[in-house]
């Protein structure tokens, strides 16, 4: 099976655009060595979230294209990126 990195990167750009978030880069990284986990990392130009994945919801995901695999904990990643976002522009205005 191929890297299950693709699909989920590409999963989480469309979220992104479907929000507006055009500035957001995504990057997916497939676990390393011994662990189980993805990790993904979303960063803007003064924003940065990084959240993991389990590998077995992760390759569910891949293989059935089932977003309910993925979606809650990157739903709460772009929770706390658009918190951030909205904290910074708050700050400036003061």
């Amino acid at each position: 099976m191929p890297d299950a990195s693709v699909s989920v990167m590409q999963f989480i750009e469309k979220l992104l655009l479907f929000r507006g978030a055009r500035d957001i880069s995504c990057r997916v990284y497939p676990p390393a060595a011994n662990l189980r986990t993805y990790s993904v990392i979303l960063e803007g130009h003064q924003y940065r979230e990084q959240f993991y994945l389990d590998a077995r919801q992760v390759e569910e995901f891949a293989k059935t294209g089932e977003e309910r695999y993925i979606l809650t904990e990157v739903r709460a990643a772009l929770r706390n990126l658009e918190k951030q976002i909205i904290k910074r522009k708050a700050s400036r205005r003061h």
